[in-house]
């Protein structure tokens, strides 16, 4: 409930979290993933270490889950996707604190820093956990369908059905937040930008 109090914006959130039921689900499988050792480490790290990628985090997996179980999920196939949402930048407690919490835009060069946090994700996870769905939400959710995307350059069907959705949750919940270099867009402005990408998101 702390925690929601820290990112829950309601505009973002529309009648989402206006149901009891829905908390109350969001924080068993909250309690759920963090219950696993591995989870709970590692998004403490990425909390001390940057505490903007850790509540990013908290955002993607209420917001992933919550759309994850709308499509028609089960609970027992919604764990390991809440997991992988949760983890999706854990990559990110090896990228330079200087560089995440640059205030403005970063340069080129750092960018190509950033985007490494994709693939030292992935191998934090494969080493320990051998968790190819979650492992390939770290490593893929910034691919894109048209091929524009990194650290593969992945299109089409090679973006499997969990990543596309993680993708589209990533973009809503950076879009909504506030940034060292832009305020937070509207809800409207956000999905409208979104509906907009058609050739690199899944419409569906």
């Amino acid at each position: 409930y702390e925690l929601l109090l820290v990112v829950v914006n309601e505009s973002r959130y529309g009648y989402a979290l206006h149901s009891e039921e829905k908390i109350k689900w969001l924080e068993d499988m909250f309690v759920t993933c963090m219950s696993d050792s591995f989870v709970f480490k590692e998004l403490m790290a990425l909390k001390k270490w940057d505490s903007n990628s850790f509540y990013h985090s908290f955002n993607v997996f209420l917001l992933g889950t919550l759309l994850y179980r709308q499509i028609g999920k089960t609970d027992h196939c919604i764990v390991d996707y809440a997991k992988g949402c949760l983890l999706h930048d854990i990559g990110k407690s090896i990228v330079p604190q200087a560089i995440l919490q640059k205030k403005g835009s970063v340069t080129p060069s750092e960018f190509e820093l950033i985007k490494k946090h994709t693939t030292w994700g992935f191998d934090k996870i494969m080493a320990t956990q051998n968790q190819g769905v979650i492992g390939t939400m770290a490593k893929s959710h910034h691919e894109k369908l048209d091929g524009s995307g990194y650290p593969e350059g992945l299109s089409g069907a090679e973006i499997i059905p969990e990543v596309r959705i993680l993708t589209i949750v990533d973009m809503y919940s950076a879009l909504t937040t506030s940034r060292s270099h832009r305020p937070p867009l509207s809800t409207t402005a956000s999905l409208k930008l979104l509906l907009n990408e058609r050739d690199k998101l899944d419409y569906e």
